[in-house]
């Protein structure tokens, strides 16, 4: 981050590298779930290293989600920097398809924004409507809460935002190959999620609500994550 101000609030944004295992002989490539994902970070890290913002961002690729989300709950439970200092969370897992239930709009799931507090939900609203103009769903997925590494953020009272395809017929399928992708939804979801992050990174007061503290203060430890990613 430039501004010593902020210097210890800092922006999580993340996405699982990890897929399913092959289905009898069958490879599963997971070029949705969560190749794009992935990738998306991977280009907002670099727009970011180009022109950094007032706060701090964690750029975080995780494994081990599809076993039950491990690779975040370690991150959380030995984290590079206080868990009680990251003051927010975006979460790629699945940019690059629409499920039936989406249709022909291309409409894109975000779950979980206004679970902590809405004023994350109204800034990712603000910023589409006013940046990138893509239709967005922020209710019809909220049952998928806990199917994704942003739950573990979530446990410890930490905003997120959960961007996903939905339930596309090739999730978890030897069909989810890169040659079926809409590219243009990949790169729109990922402009969108850098400039919710600029708007994270540079705004005057951190997203996060403010919480009384407690004794025997420390790095929170994450709960137990499900046995089973449920989406």
């Amino acid at each position: 981050g430039t501004d010593p101000k902020v210097a210890d609030e800092y922006i999580s944004i993340g996405a699982h590298l990890d897929h399913i295992n092959p289905g009898g002989s069958q490879i599963r490539n997971g070029a949705d779930d969560n190749a794009s994902g992935s990738a998306g970070v991977i280009e907002i890290a670099e727009a970011v290293a180009m022109q950094a913002f007032r706060r701090p961002v964690l750029f975080c690729l995780w494994t081990a989600e599809e076993s039950g989300l491990l690779g975040s709950r370690h991150f959380l439970s030995a984290p590079p920097v206080p868990a009680d200092r990251i003051t927010v969370n975006i979460n790629l897992d699945s940019i690059g398809r629409s499920d039936a239930a989406a249709g022909k709009t291309r409409t894109h799931y975000v779950v979980g924004s206004g679970q902590v507090t809405p004023e994350l939900k109204a800034l990712i609203a603000s910023v589409n409507a006013r940046a990138i103009k893509w239709p967005l769903d922020f209710e019809s997925q909220e049952g998928s809460m806990k199917g994704s590494d942003h739950f573990n953020f979530h446990v410890l009272g930490i905003p997120t935002a959960f961007f996903f395809s939905g339930r596309p017929e090739q999730l978890h399928a030897p069909t989810d190959d890169p040659e079926t992708l809409d590219y243009q939804k990949v790169q729109c979801i990922s402009q969108l999620a850098y400039e919710v992050t600029a708007e994270l990174g540079n705004r005057e007061k951190s997203i996060r609500p403010p919480k009384a503290p407690s004794k025997g203060a420390g790095n929170a430890r994450p709960v137990q994550a499900p046995a089973e990613v449920r989406r």
